[in-house]
């Protein structure tokens, strides 16, 4: 028990021991808000690095001058096989704006700042989603791995998921 850990260990292991002790503060009755947090953050930490690889890798690969341009992609494909704002209109400097935005929505998603409104939380979900989505969909054989999948699925769940969680918290 909680009780015989903390006699056998003193200081920072007794510590951390009462601090996690049911019924007597620290993390008691605080664990699902700290654990939807930490995948909201960690999630939002993954979608970050996601759209720094976008700044750094999609311009040479697929840019207007890459190696297999979206332009083409987009001349060649229907909008409903692979939906993207791209094929409204494709220029790198759009992709950095797309990338920006996905950069800087996802920095306040780590930072916790919509973690406290629900509709705030799920417009900035859907809109990464959304953004990385339309990246993802003209990537051709560069973003066809598994994990871009799993990220846009992960993060398309996360817009519904705070308002679940906390349904079930209270």
């Amino acid at each position: 028990t909680f009780r015989a850990l903390q006699g056998r260990y003193g200081g920072f292991l007794g510590a951390t021991f009462r601090f996690l002790e049911p019924g007597v503060g620290g993390l008691a009755g605080r664990t699902s808000e700290l654990v939807s947090e930490l995948l909201f953050r960690g999630l939002g930490a993954l979608y970050f690095v996601a759209f720094v690889a976008v700044l750094k890798q999609f311009r040479p690969l697929l840019g207007e001058r890459g190696l297999l341009p979206v332009p083409d992609y987009v001349a060649r494909t229907e909008f409903w096989g692979s939906p993207s704002l791209f094929y409204w209109r494709y220029s790198d400097r759009l992709l950095m704006a797309v990338a920006g935005l996905g950069l800087a929505l996802s920095a306040l998603i780590v930072t916790g700042v919509p973690l406290h409104s629900f509709i705030l939380s799920m417009g900035i979900w859907l809109t990464l989603w959304a953004l990385y989505l339309s990246v993802v969909n003209v990537g051709q054989r560069f973003y066809g791995f598994g994990w871009e999948s799993m990220l846009l699925e992960a993060g398309f769940f996360a817009a519904f998921l705070d308002d679940f969680l906390d349904f079930f918290a209270a």
